[in-house]
């Protein structure tokens, strides 16, 4: 039993040697350094901008309306031409309005003969009480009828101030320089009565105002970075570059003007306005437009957008800190060109992976082939 037991022990230990044998040696871990391309994060003055579409307005427009009843007489313009202010645009028959001025006039003439007539006899009842030939009663009756025609003759001065202004109304004058639209009424054609009828459109072509409205979170985000865009006088706060429909480039640079104090519940977005010269003529009131909200610069930190990671909405970089790739989160902002703003978890002069950040981890030994800048 001992020999059979020595025998088999002997045989098992050949078998593990002869399995042993015919094993491959495992491969040897490489554990060389990982070559990477970095760049340096900088610290830099960007633009901010902000793009919306916008509608062009009028900056000041009138709907030209007759005020007082009668036939149009005169239409003193063309379609579509700019007029003067001042300008005399229609004219209703003028003979009514001067027949009621001159019968307001003539009144008006009678009621301060007859103050002054009675502001004589006033002196002279003052004088005969003095004497001691007239009484106070009559001196009080004299007082009494200058008082009383004095009030006609107030009468009688307001009646000839409304007769003027009806005959004012009786010219359409225009209260700026603007174009004149399509006239909606004809020569000959009875205006006014109950309803002010409409004559025709005018509007200021120069300069314009151009509407857009930021959205909550993009007011949010241009009073972070103008904190005073909002204040009393917004004007020459930020400026304004248009481009037109087809893309072209608007030559006249805009400045914001107006900025409203509610936001609109129903698009939960607020209204701002810019001035914007049109010497030209080349906008148009209810014209849409591109526009560009140039805010002044601010100094950020800026890293290539390639250099940039992402898993499940978390951003993040590697940077190389004595020869290791370190994890490091990070809030992106905004892109610029190629590059991508960093607002919080990296810091200026710091190196990021830009080449080689598929292979590397956090820890990972990694040697820096070659630096690369950008501009």
């Amino acid at each position: 039993m001992l020999f059979l037991a020595t025998l088999l022990l002997g045989l098992g230990l050949l078998s593990l040697g002869c399995a042993s044998e015919g094993q491959a040696e495992p491969a040897p871990v490489d554990r060389s350094p990982l070559d990477v391309r970095t760049v340096a994060a900088t610290r830099e003055d960007v633009p901010n901008e902000f793009r919306f579409i916008g509608t062009v307005e009028a900056r000041n427009r009138v709907e030209l309306r007759a005020r007082v009843r009668g036939y149009v007489t005169e239409i003193g313009f063309q379609e579509g031409a700019v007029v003067d202010a001042g300008q005399v645009l229609f004219e209703i028959d003028t003979r009514p309005f001067r027949a009621e001025q001159r019968a307001a006039a003539a009144s008006l003439r009678i009621a301060q003969t007859r103050l002054d007539e009675a502001n004589q006899q006033l002196e002279r009842e003052q004088r005969l009480i003095a004497t001691g030939v007239s009484s106070q009663e009559a001196v009080d009756t004299a007082l009494a009828d200058v008082q009383a025609l004095s009030a006609q003759v107030r009468q009688q001065q307001a009646a000839l101030e409304q007769a003027e202004l009806e005959l004012g109304y009786s010219r359409v004058r225009a209260p700026f320089r603007g174009r004149i639209g399509e006239r909606l009424v004809d020569k000959g054609e009875l205006v006014g009565g109950t309803d002010a009828t409409l004559l025709a459109v005018l509007v200021e072509e120069d300069p314009v105002h151009v509407r857009f409205s930021p959205t909550e979170r993009e007011r949010r985000r241009i009073v972070d970075l103008a904190p005073e865009i909002e204040s009393t006088d917004v004007r020459g706060q930020a400026n304004v570059d248009l481009h037109l429909s087809d893309g072209t480039v608007y030559p006249e640079r805009g400045t914001l003007s107006f900025v409203d104090n509610t936001i609109d519940p129903n698009v939960r977005s607020l209204v701002y306005k810019a001035i914007v010269a049109n010497p030209r003529h080349q906008l148009k009131p209810g014209e849409s437009v591109e526009v560009t909200l140039r805010l002044p610069p601010t100094t950020q930190t800026l890293v290539p957008s390639i250099a940039v990671a992402s898993v499940q909405d978390v951003d993040y970089v590697y940077v190389v800190e004595d020869g290791a790739a370190k994890y490091r989160e990070i809030e992106l902002g905004r892109a610029v060109g190629e590059l991508r703003i960093v607002r919080s978890g990296l810091e200026p002069g710091q190196d990021v992976i830009v080449h080689g950040l598929q292979r590397v981890s956090d820890g990972a030994h990694v040697r820096i082939m070659e630096n690369e800048g950008h501009s």
